[in-house]
């Protein structure tokens, strides 16, 4: 093999020293370009929650963020939120809505301070700002005549008062007054409503709601009352609590009153206390007709009387209602002989109302007269119960008792002879069973006839199962002019005089 020479390596060594070079140099080694700085961005977007406002209980607010705006015309996102607000919790009935455009609004129901935030942003920016609700609430003065419709709505927070009439409100010609459910409407003294022309007044509660009809003052007798004299089928008062009214205002003797011929109301799930008189006046003084009351499960407690009424009124009176807890737990009249004529049903019936009816007399010369199992009578002085035949009318009686629920008719005072009696004129299907008879035979019912507690005159009557107690007279039942008298079981003496039975 050729040995290399000396010189040969003395040349090659430019040429490592050079490829070395050439290699050891990268792209990792070469120099960072030089990059110019961009100018920092100019901010665009403004922000505005709207000025401050002072605003009324239970209006709507607008949060206005109109005045927002970015000055390049970027698209912006708008979100509100609330920070602050009185009470515990913001509620839900304060309806919170369009959050997220640039106007929102809101339902106060509190009174005080709302601080809301408005944060806007863009792509390139976000920016907030505050705006403050001041909510003040007073109560609205409901005065005088009111000729077109109007509503009434809640104008402070739950539980304060938001109407006051300070003498009188009247609604008249075809307006109506409506009521929202939770309004409270505080009847100062001596004030009092009326529903007359054919306006009318619907107030409609609910059963978390109702609405409150009240004295300044919680005292008997403190207001009037509210005389619905028209024939408005939108009368209404549901869940409605009145209390505290019921001072004499003429012939009304009531906190609500009903006196006009023809007058309408539905009453229903209503709770009327603390009247003085009575919870509800039938036209207990003047006697006038009424034709459209429609009365469903009402409670009266702690009035004088829960209900006043004439006979010819009783039975527009419901079972499913609570007639207890008053200071005289019955139906008050005020001792006339009332007719029942003049209904529109063919049958009126007087329900167990789980109190019983005080009256000084009735008759019918129409209608069937229905007595429920377990109705108690309480008769005044002289009193009379009459069913009318002949001339004067073709009335009938239906009074059927049960043996473990009899009717009991018993004067207002226990003594023999307290109350006249029943006479029975009308030769219908007339007919009593399981009745007690206590306290009759004051006076002789009509001319030649005798004392006795039921009379029957020319008439037709079925009687049975009839129990007389501590009455007057030569008989019990007397019939006379060729009735038609049928007798059955069971009659029985208690402390009477005479006979049981003559018929002549």
């Amino acid at each position: 093999m050729k040995k290399r020479s000396f010189y040969f390596y003395v040349a090659l060594m430019p040429v490592l020293f050079f490829g070395f070079i050439f290699f050891s140099c990268s792209d990792d080694d070469s120099p960072e370009p030089i990059l110019e700085e961009e100018p920092d961005r100019e901010e665009t977007l403004f922000v505005d929650a709207g000025s401050d406002q002072v605003v009324d209980y239970n209006t709507i607010v607008h949060l206005d963020g109109s005045e927002t705006r970015d000055d390049e015309g970027l698209p912006i996102t708008y979100s509100w939120e609330v920070i602050s607000f009185p009470g515990d919790e913001f509620l839900d009935e304060e309806e919170f809505i369009d959050i997220d455009q640039a106007v929102a609004q809101f339902r106060p129901q509190q009174v005080g301070a709302y601080v809301f935030r408005l944060t806007a942003s863009t792509e390139f920016e976000e920016k907030s700002s505050t705006t403050q609700v001041e909510v003040e609430a007073e109560p609205v003065e409901l005065q005088g005549n009111f000729d077109e419709d109007i509503v009434l709505e809640r104008t402070t927070p739950r539980g304060m008062v938001d109407y006051y009439v300070p003498s009188f409100f009247r609604v008249r010609g075809t307006a109506n007054m409506t009521v929202m459910p939770g309004v409270i409407i505080e009847m100062r003294e001596n004030s009092s409503g009326a529903i007359v022309d054919d306006a009318s007044f619907t107030a409609e509660g609910t059963e978390e709601h109702m609405i409150q009809i009240k004295g300044r003052e919680a005292t008997k007798g403190y207001w009037r009352g509210i005389n619905f004299s028209t024939s408005n089928p939108d009368n209404k008062l549901y869940r409605v609590h009145l209390s505290d009214g019921g001072a004499n205002n003429g012939n009304h003797r009531g906190m609500v009153v009903m006196h006009a011929d023809g007058a309408a109301l539905h009453m229903e799930n209503a709770l009327l206390t603390n009247a003085q008189n009575a919870g509800l006046d039938l036209n207990i003084v003047t006697g006038g007709g009424i034709r459209n009351l429609t009365h469903v499960n009402n409670d009266y407690k702690n009035n004088e009387f829960p209900v006043n009424a004439v006979p010819r009124h009783f039975h527009y009176l419901d079972k499913e209602s609570d007639y207890t807890g008053n200071d005289n737990d019955r139906i008050n009249n005020n001792n006339a002989l009332t007719p029942l004529a003049g209904s529109d049903a063919d049958v009126i019936t007087w329900q167990n109302l789980g109190v019983p009816y005080h009256l000084g007399g009735a008759f019918t010369n129409g209608p069937e007269w229905v007595i429920e199992a377990g109705v108690i009578l309480v008769m005044g002085s002289d009193g009379i119960l009459r069913s009318n035949g002949g001339s004067q009318g073709t009335g009938a009686i239906k009074w059927e008792g049960t043996l473990e629920n009899p009717i009991r008719i018993v004067g207002r005072e226990d003594l023999e002879g307290f109350w006249n009696g029943i006479f029975v004129s009308s030769n219908r299907g007339n007919t009593i069973s399981h009745v007690e008879i206590q306290n009759a035979g004051a006076n002789v019912i009509t001319s030649g006839a005798v004392r006795c507690s039921v009379l029957v005159n020319g008439g037709r009557l079925n009687i049975d199962n009839a129990k007389f107690i501590r009455g007057r007279g030569d008989f019990a039942i007397y019939g006379r002019s060729n009735p038609t008298l049928t007798i059955g079981e069971n009659i029985s003496l208690e402390d009477m005089p005479g006979a049981a039975t003559s018929n002549q």
